[in-house]
Formats: structure tokens, C-alpha cells, sequence
């Protein structure tokens, strides 16, 4: 008996510094493997990098009576408030007149595109033509040609099908739009480059300007004119020409009316032949310098006697073909209503740590941690157990 009770203060003694050894290890292991998880956690959420997601691109044809012009534009692939930020970056007029002078020889179309799709090609950058977006849109010259030869305008629409069909660009389909469709989209065209629609905060953010009233568009071509303005929904007009459209996250009202054959050109051909006088005249080096003086009095008298502008409201007129470098055109219009439909992308998000390393590193810290604290739990356990055991012992030899 004497024998046990002198040899076991030793190995007490040597258990306690092996378990003090032990756990001052798994403490430093258990401190470090947080502090590893807590800053991998940290670089991982603060020092990730928000990509956005880049440009988009589209292509509107607007396909006039009198000719054809190309527009390159493009916005944030985010967009905002479902609708797209779109700029102008690119025009080309196409050679020659417009596609309804093609009633004849419906195959020549593709023809006149070409020079201009060469360069639209050089402006929009290779990897990015499958996803733009083309569409063309023919207005009040091919609705006349339409009303006069049905399948004629057919066969030609079916050729510049079959043309951008051909090219690397998404191509959406040649229309012919309404005339109403064409007001509305000159409207959101004119109002949009004005900043009717958005305009930067302080914070170069866009926003919804306050207290900005919208501006009324006249559009006069070649075959058609329209006139489009915001109008509350009761206002004695005729209800068939109230459209609404949604931009930017609000709704907007709009009276629009489209005049067939009172364009410039329908109306000159028009007066020439009530005067029985032959026509497009002795020609002169300039291509419209025979057209200056009936256009001058054409428009003024569309104006006072059409529109019933006077003395007080001419001043609101502002006469423009350009805001900025973008055309006052209703393709733009056009545009900013089909970003509607073109869905927005997400930004990208770069990880400093590639997720599946990420995830390894945490699980194989968390791991460490885990055995670390239940290595802690044991020795408490066996250091509990060891008093208990000690004590029993004391209390037998007092006993003896």
C-alpha cells in the first residue's frame, strides 16, 4: 500500500504537464483556425470585384419612302428599370432610294445594304454580332405600296429577308409599321434625348426627373406626318389614337395620328398635279434645290393651317434633326421600346478565392476547429474523471 500511494504523485504530476502540453497546442491550433476562417470569410465578401456586365448592341433599318438609313446603337447590359440606357453610335444612309422604289426588281434590294452592313460589321465588336439584335422597319412608302400592290411590297420585304437572314447578326424580322407606331416611337425618341425620361443624379445615378413635363413630337417624311403628344386619358380625341407605353418604370398616355400622303414628296406630287405640270421638273446640281421653295410653304401652311399653330404657340416649335449626335428619329424610339423585351443581364461577380477552394479551405479549417474543440471537451472530461479518481484514492488512505 505504501508502495502505490508514493508513486502516484509522479504520474499525476507527468499527466498534468502532457495535458497542459496538449491543450495549450489545441488552443493555438483552435485560435488560429478561426482567425483563418474569419479573414478568408472577410477577403472573401469585401474584396470581391462587381464586373458589369458590358455593352449590348442592336440595329434599326429605317426604311423610308425616299431612302434607308442604318443606326448602331447600344446600352448597358443591366439596363434600368427593365428599359435600356441606348445610345447612338453609328449611321449610314443607304445608297439609292427607298425599298418601295424596288416594287419591279424586288431582288436589287440586298444590293444597296451591302456597303453599309460592311461597316455596321466593323462597329460592333466579332463575338457580340450572334447576340445583336437587327431590325427593319418600313415606313409610310412601303404602307402606300402595300395598299397599291399587295404582293408586290410582299416580294420585296421577302428578299431583305432573305439577305440579313444571311448575315451573322439575330435578325427579328422586316416590318412594315403602322403609322401610329411610327409617332409613337418619333415621341419617345424626341423626348428621350431631351431628358424627359432620365437624367443623372449627384450620385451618377439615373433617375426619374422631377417636375419635367414632356414635349409633343411633329414628324414630317417623305409619304406621312404624324404628331404625337401626352394627353390625358379624357380629352375629347378620338379614343383610337390613345396609345400607352411603359418606360423606365412609368406609364405614359400619348394622342398619336399619322396623315397618309401629306410626307413632302406624296404632297408635291400632289401639287404638281393639280397645277398639270410635270413631275421629281427642269433638275438643278442640287439634288432638293427644286423642292426649297413648295417644302417652305408646304410646312408653314401643315403648321398654321393643318396644326393650327398661331402667332402665340409658334414659339413652342423647335425645329431639329439632331440632340447631341443622335438623330431625332423614330428608330431610336423603336429601340428603347424593344430593350423592354431584350432580357437584362446580371453583373459578374470575381472572387478573390475561387468558390471550390474557398469551401475547401473553410471545410478544412472548420474541421480543425472542430477536433481542436472536442479534443478540448475529452481533456476536460479525463481531467474531471482524474480529481474524482484522486479524490477517492485520498479518501481511502484517510481511511486506512
Amino acid at each position: 500500500m505504501f508502495t502505490v500511494l508514493t508513486r502516484q504523485p509522479c504520474e499525476q504530476a507527468g499527466f498534468k504537464a502532457l495535458s497542459r502540453t496538449s491543450a495549450i497546442i489545441a488552443l493555438v491550433v483552435l485560435l488560429l483556425s478561426i482567425a483563418v476562417l474569419v479573414a478568408i470569410t472577410l477577403i472573401q465578401i469585401h474584396q470581391r470585384e462587381v464586373l458589369l456586365p458590358g455593352l449590348k448592341y442592336g440595329i434599326v433599318l429605317d426604311a423610308g419612302s425616299s431612302r434607308t438609313t442604318v443606326y448602331v446603337y447600344q446600352w448597358p447590359a443591366e439596363k434600368e428599370n427593365n428599359t435600356g440606357v441606348v445610345s447612338q453610335t453609328f449611321k449610314c444612309s443607304v445608297k439609292g432610294s427607298g425599298i418601295s422604289s424596288y416594287a419591279e426588281n424586288p431582288q436589287d434590294v440586298p444590293k444597296a445594304f451591302e456597303d453599309c452592313m460592311q461597316k455596321v460589321k466593323g462597329q460592333i465588336p466579332a463575338h457580340l454580332h450572334g447576340s445583336t439584335c437587327i431590325y427593319l422597319g418600313a415606313t409610310a412608302g412601303m404602307r402606300l405600296l402595300r395598299l397599291q400592290n399587295e404582293t408586290a411590297a410582299n416580294e420585296v420585304l421577302a428578299s431583305i429577308q432573305n439577305y440579313f437572314e444571311s448575315q451573322p447578326f439575330d435578325f427579328r424580322g422586316a416590318q412594315i409599321i403602322s403609322g401610329q407606331e411610327e409617332g409613337i416611337y418619333g415621341w419617345i425618341t424626341a423626348n428621350y434625348l431631351m431628358g424627359n425620361f432620365l437624367e443623372k443624379s449627384l450620385w451618377h445615378m439615373w433617375v426619374h426627373p422631377n417636375g419635367v413635363e414632356t414635349t409633343g413630337a411633329l414628324d414630317l417624311g417623305g409619304a406621312s406626318t404624324q404628331i404625337s403628344f401626352a394627353a390625358e386619358e379624357k380629352v375629347g380625341l378620338n379614343t383610337s389614337d390613345i396609345m400607352k407605353v411603359s418606360l423606365y418604370g412609368y406609364e405614359y398616355t400619348l394622342y398619336t395620328h399619322s396623315f397618309q400622303c401629306y410626307g413632302r414628296n406624296e404632297a408635291e406630287k400632289r401639287f404638281l398635279a393639280l397645277l398639270q405640270l410635270p413631275l421629281l421638273l427642269p433638275r438643278f446640281d442640287e439634288e432638293y434645290a427644286r423642292s426649297y421653295c413648295f417644302s417652305a410653304h408646304y410646312i408653314y401652311h401643315l403648321l398654321v393651317n393643318g396644326y393650327k399653330f398661331t402667332e402665340d404657340t409658334w414659339p413652342q416649335i423647335h425645329f431639329k434633326k439632331e440632340v447631341g449626335n443622335s438623330s431625332i428619329a423614330w428608330s431610336l424610339g423603336y429601340m428603347l421600346s424593344l430593350t423592354n423585351q431584350i432580357p437584362a443581364e446580371s453583373p459578374l461577380i470575381r472572387l478573390p478565392i475561387k468558390p471550390s477552394a474557398f469551401m475547401g479551405i473553410l471545410a478544412f479549417f472548420a474541421a480543425v476547429a472542430l477536433l481542436c474543440l472536442t479534443y478540448f471537451v475529452y481533456l476536460c472530461v479525463l481531467s474531471r474523471n482524474q480529481r474524482h479518481l484522486q479524490h477517492t484514492l485520498d479518501h481511502a488512505v484517510d481511511s486506512e
